[in-house]
């Protein structure tokens, strides 16, 4: 891929795109803990764009058909990658960035600090702890913009 389309990626993830640190409980051994996910999106009512996204860097796509809308509303499309994917996509398209830059690179830097298999409950306690305070810091970033 060229950086011409780099740019134009970067340009409609900039207006239209989210990152977030998702945080999901679960049960694990009787008691409930939390599990951390980096999450990249964009949405759009253009379809093509949508796919276009999940073509060149992979990630699902959903369609947002609200029940409440009138039938008239065109559908809205949802292009969602996670975890390793999504920091790969963020580092392609971060020298392109200008309003999701600060928090691409948190998330970033987040992604690849993240460890995988069995650790220690004191090291997964650590992991939780830092995830939380970087889902915190992303979601006061998106305040300032």
């Amino acid at each position: 891929m060229g950086r011409r389309d780099l740019v134009y990626f970067a340009g409609f993830f900039d207006g239209e795109g989210c990152i977030v640190i998702a945080s999901q409980g679960h049960e694990r051994k009787g008691k409930m803990s939390k599990f951390y996910r980096l999450e990249v999106a964009v949405g759009s009512t253009n379809h093509w764009i949508i796919e276009l996204m999940k073509f060149q860097f992979g990630g699902a796509v959903y369609c947002d058909r609200r029940d409440n809308h009138p039938a008239s509303h065109r559908p809205f499309w949802r292009w969602m990658i996670c975890s390793r994917k999504a920091s790969l996509f963020l580092q392609d398209i971060l020298p392109y960035l200008k309003l999701k830059k600060a928090e691409a690179e948190i998330a970033i830097k987040w992604q690849s600090n993240r460890k995988m298999g069995v650790r220690k409950e004191e090291d997964r306690d650590k992991e939780r702890l830092v995830a939380e305070a970087q889902r915190i810091i992303l979601s006061q970033l998106k305040r300032e913009v």
